[in-house]
């Protein structure tokens, strides 16, 4: 699957995986160990556990994704995965597309060479995972048996896509697997929410939560350009200081899990009311399989529609810390 001996020899022990696999979810080959996957036209991610960053204050986040983005120039994903006992587990995916391996292994290994050295400072850490351990963290986000064996996947040349997720039926709004509604929805627009504190009232509602921020670097002169740009269209005068705010390149979705239809209900009216209170659109794009696919894949099934916004808006997005701070 790669382009050449030599890349072969430097990609470690890359697996190839069934037609089937490929054909449902994309992924031609898998290195176990590091947690890679290779996907079609030459694409690669890699997923890591985030430890401890749901402790980091808004402040804190907002300077260590600064930081992050100013020294790694790769799209990245958070995600945050709540559980029902409110407790919160966050995962990093790395992605960038390459002919070589060997290219792409150095800037993950650069950029999660960075993202230890970034965490430390703030008391956090991240943790390298294997192959079982993030597909098993799929299928407890998809309400599925946590018994995935790569080996066994490999060996049987079993449709992954099986193993991962559950047979759904898809109503407009939401899926049902078995007794338990999924409800997917995308950010269509995010207005100025960096004042905002998000966190407790979602979390009041006492429900299975992933939030999704997919981000990536915008060098210096394209965001002014971009600025300017939008000034002169709609006629807008901007001080120098305006044009030169801090936008990143960004994505955000979510879901939700409800026990039924009714406080699926109650849910969905009252998280709708408390985004649109803090500028967020979101729409659930007429709940589409890839979006809850890729909500609770850690962008393995990758969807996303990147567009600029404040980098401080990715801060509070990307929730966690509660209680006034602590």
């Amino acid at each position: 699957m790669h382009n050449n001996k030599t890349d072969k020899k430097a990609s470690h022990s890359f697996l190839s995986v069934s037609k089937n696999t490929t054909q449902s979810l994309k992924i031609v080959s898998v290195d176990p160990k590091e947690c890679v996957f290779q996907l079609k036209n030459n694409s690669y991610i890699k997923i890591v556990k985030l430890l401890k960053f749901d402790e980091l204050s808004k402040e804190q986040k907002k300077q260590f994704l600064k930081e992050l983005l100013d020294k790694v120039n790769l799209r990245m994903r958070i995600t945050t995965c709540y559980r029902e006992n409110n407790s919160a587990e966050n995962y990093l995916t790395l992605f960038d597309t390459t002919e070589k391996y060997t290219a792409v292994e150095e800037k993950f290994d650069k950029a999660l060479s960075v993202l230890q050295d970034l965490l430390k400072t703030y008391g956090a850490g991240l943790q390298k995972i294997d192959l079982d351990e993030i597909m098993q963290a799929v299928q407890k986000n998809a309400g599925m048996p946590q018994n995935f064996s790569y080996l066994s996947a490999i060996r049987g040349k079993k449709d992954w896509k099986r193993l991962l997720f559950n047979s759904m039926e898809e109503e407009k709004t939401y899926f049902k697997v078995g007794d338990t509604i999924m409800s997917p929805y995308f950010a269509v627009n995010i207005g100025n929410v960096e004042n905002q504190n998000l966190t407790e009232e979602i979390k009041n509602f006492g429900v299975p939560f992933y939030l999704v921020c997919d981000f990536q670097k915008i060098d210096g002169d394209t965001n002014l350009k971009f600025n300017k740009s939008i000034a002169n269209k709609y006629n807008r005068s901007s001080s120098f200081s305006d044009m030169d705010t801090e936008e990143v390149n960004f994505s955000f979705s979510f879901a939700f899990l409800a026990d039924s239809k009714d406080t699926q209900k109650v849910v969905e009216d009252a998280l709708l009311l408390i985004f649109a209170g803090n500028e967020i659109t979101v729409s659930p794009l007429n709940a589409t399989t890839i979006l809850l696919d890729s909500i609770l894949s850690f962008g393995l099934v990758d969807f996303c529609a990147m567009r600029n916004t404040k980098i401080d808006n990715l801060s509070t997005l990307s929730l966690n810390k509660t209680e006034e701070e602590k």
